[in-house]
């Protein structure tokens, strides 16, 4: 037979200048055989950016975006990839006209929080 039993959960946010570690305090035990759990958890300062490049969606821009670079994508020679350093080259090529075509048609826009 399975008994269901409500649980509570309470947090309490301090500022404690720990590494993250869990200590149950078994020495105070509650009805039902709960046991207080105590978590520090570190939070590091981060810069979270509010703006980023984007296509916006079901903007113009995308279709543009994708017809400019597979345009100069033919422009490429591949006929001839006979070693690395062709390879890489060629390679480095797609990766110059996606960039280029990315600069084009992107917008720097504000992230939605």
């Amino acid at each position: 037979m399975l008994i269901l039993i409500q649980s509570l959960i309470y947090f309490f946010y301090t500022q404690i200048q720990l590494n993250s570690i869990i200590m149950k305090s078994t020495d105070l035990c509650f009805p039902l055989d709960h046991i207080p759990l105590t978590v520090n958890i570190v939070i590091k300062e981060e810069f979270i950016p509010e703006k980023k490049w984007t296509i916006v969606k079901n903007s113009k821009d995308y279709p543009e975006f994708v017809k400019d670079f597979i345009k100069k994508f033919g422009s490429i020679d591949t006929v001839n990839v006979s070693d690395k350093p062709t390879l890489e080259s060629i390679v480095q090529s797609y990766a110059d006209i996606v960039e280029l075509s990315w600069i084009l048609h992107s917008q720097w826009v504000n992230i939605t929080k």
